[in-house]
C-alpha cells in the first residue's frame, strides 16, 4: 500500500495565510454587520415550524369536512336502501282494510272492510287476542282469506275460535294479513279493540 506524507501547517502559517487573503477585502466589524442583517432577515425557525403545522393542521380540516359530507357515498353500505326495508305498513294513516269484532257464542267473528281493492296472498292470515298491556292471551291463523280479491267497499268476515272461553273484560285482535300489490307481498297489521261483557 502506498503511504502519503501530509505537512501539517503550523498556526503561524495559517494566520499569516488568513491575514494575506483578507488583507484589504473585509474589516471585523463589516463582517459582523453583515452576520447580524442576515440574522435578522433571515426567518426564525420556529415560525417556519408553526407555519407548517398551520398548513398541515388546514389540510386535515378540509379532508375531514369532505368525508362528513360525503359520507354516504362514500361507504354506500352504511344506510339501509328503501328496498332493503321490510315491507310492513304498521297503523297507516290510510289503512286499506279495516276490521270490526263481534263475540258470537264464544267465538270472535271478524269483518273486513276493504278501503280499496286489495288482493291477499297465499299464506294464512294470523290472529292475535290481546290484553290492553299487549300481552298475548291466544294466537291461531285462518286461510280464509287466502288468493281472495275484495272490491272497493266489499266485506269478508272470518272466525276465530278461543281454546277456551275468555273472562269478561277489554281485549284486541291483532290481525297480521299478506296483501299483493304492485311492488310485491307486503304484511298488513290490523289493531282492533273488542269487549267480553260480564254475565248478569
Amino acid at each position: 500500500m502506498e503511504k502519503h506524507n501530509y505537512v501539517i501547517p503550523s498556526d503561524y502559517e495559517i494566520e499569516t495565510a488568513l491575514a494575506e487573503g483578507t488583507a484589504g477585502h473585509y474589516s471585523a466589524d463589516d463582517m459582523w454587520r453583515t452576520i447580524s442583517s442576515e440574522l435578522e432577515a433571515a426567518p426564525h425557525p420556529w415560525l417556519l415550524v408553526r407555519r407548517s403545522w398551520l398548513a398541515l393542521g388546514g389540510a386535515a380540516a378540509i379532508l375531514c369536512l369532505v368525508m362528513v359530507l360525503n359520507w354516504s357515498s362514500l361507504f354506500p353500505g352504511s344506510t339501509p336502501s328503501p328496498a332493503e326495508e321490510p315491507q310492513i305498513m304498521r297503523f297507516a294513516a290510510f289503512a286499506p282494510v279495516t276490521a270490526a269484532v263481534r263475540v258470537e257464542d264464544e267465538e270472535l267473528a271478524i269483518q273486513l272492510t276493504a278501503a280499496d281493492d286489495v288482493q291477499f296472498g297465499s299464506g294464512p292470515a294470523l290472529i292475535r287476542i290481546l290484553k290492553p298491556d299487549h300481552s298475548e292471551v291466544e294466537r291461531t291463523t285462518s286461510t280464509e282469506l287466502a288468493q281472495m280479491h275484495l272490491a272497493r267497499g266489499e266485506t269478508r268476515t272470518i272466525h276465530a275460535a278461543p281454546a277456551g272461553p275468555l273472562a269478561p273484560g277489554e281485549y284486541q285482535v291483532h290481525l297480521q294479513l299478506e296483501l299483493k300489490t304492485a311492488d310485491g307481498s307486503q304484511t298488513l297489521d290490523v289493531f282492533q279493540p273488542f269487549t267480553i261483557p260480564g254475565k248478569d
